[in-house]
């Protein structure tokens, strides 16, 4: 356990005015070490854009109420935990005394963004193709990368990332992943609204998806640049959404989907192969090959057809994310020792 004093600060590196999976978690962590945990815990605010930002905390997470820094005491009663993205671990060189935690939220993430910076090829393109990066850093040892061996914990958001930590040799992981918004968890979807709708995200898997939708037979609508009333109401009215990204951790909107009574079909991806990170039968997950869209096709439209019996088999998946919030803070209190 990681021993907190009275005195103690945790400071919690967060992008300012972005609202994305992310920057919600870390809002998240710091509301609940301050307001389950009793810690003197504080957003560290880190500008990643080239304009002037007058008010760091975005609209979305106001109602956390979190207090925020721009500056850090550097002593080792202290404690600065930062995100897997590579500007965020590369600032940990900055400090001498505190103590330092990295919290993956993602594992693919890290190694796009990580292989874009040092061979200088942008971000999109690697993004792209996600696993070129990956099979790069399949044989790094992580445990002497200069940043990452500072680190006196690392927090994994999902098993995939855990396992991976692990296997590449670091002892000190533990497990700790956050929770949906409560818009999402306050919201009940009634069945009678559901219609013959395919829900995707254009920004994950699309080569693959596009080859779903060029078949037609079904409405397939896009999920992104939307608010979250807008992504709620699409939600209510879709019976399927399908995911056949890369899954760098337990992703956020196919659990929106679930718990909004949707269907969700799958590829194997990342932390999607793992029944821990994604709950669900094998026979809404398919490997992303050609020879399977026929079955995918079968089983969207098996779920419009028979949307009572399919959506029966999601019902255990939508309990434990209700109780993501209180599993949260009970890793938490497994982590943080305040004295």
């Amino acid at each position: 356990m990681i021993k907190i004093l009275d005195d103690t600060k945790v400071y919690v590196w967060t992008p300012a005015k972005v609202a994305t999976g992310g920057p919600e978690a870390l809002h998240q962590l710091v509301y609940n070490l301050r307001n389950s945990l009793g810690i003197n815990a504080f957003i560290f605010y880190v500008n990643l854009s080239n304009q002037i930002i007058l008010d760091p905390v975005h609209e979305n997470y106001k109602k956390y109420n979190n207090p925020y820094v721009f500056e850090i005491e550097d002593n080792s009663k202290n404690i600065l935990i930062v995100p897997e993205m590579f500007q965020a671990i590369s600032i940990v060189n900055n400090f001498k005394k505190i103590r330092i935690l990295i919290w993956w939220l993602s594992l693919d993430n890290y190694y796009i963004i990580r292989f874009s910076i040092e061979l200088g090829v942008s971000f999109e393109e690697v993004n792209r193709n996600p696993y070129f990066a990956i099979r790069y850093y399949q044989d790094v040892d992580l445990t002497k990368d200069e940043y990452l061996k500072k680190a006196i914990c690392h927090m994994a958001q999902s098993v995939y990332v855990q396992e991976h930590l692990i296997n590449k040799g670091f002892s000190n992981v533990v497990y700790l992943s956050e929770y949906l918004n409560e818009d999402f968890l306050n919201e009940n979807f009634n069945r009678k609204d559901k219609r013959d709708i395919v829900l995707y995200n254009p920004a994950k898997g699309m080569e693959f998806t596009s080859k779903i939708i060029n078949i037609g037979h079904f409405r397939y609508i896009p999920i992104s640049n939307r608010n979250r009333k807008q992504i709620i109401y699409l939600l209510e009215h879709a019976k399927v959404y399908i995911d056949f990204g890369n899954f760098p951790g337990k992703d956020r909107i196919p659990r929106e989907a679930v718990i909004m009574g949707c269907c969700i079909i799958t590829g194997k991806k990342g932390s999607a192969y793992y029944f821990a990170d994604l709950p669900i039968s094998d026979e809404y997950k398919f490997e992303d090959k050609e020879e399977n869209i026929p079955l995918i096709a079968d089983k969207i439209q098996d779920c419009f057809y028979n949307f009572e019996k399919n959506i029966e088999n999601f019902i255990n998946f939508r309990n434990i994310i209700k109780q993501e919030h209180q599993k949260f803070i009970q890793d938490l209190q497994c982590i943080f020792n305040k004295r």
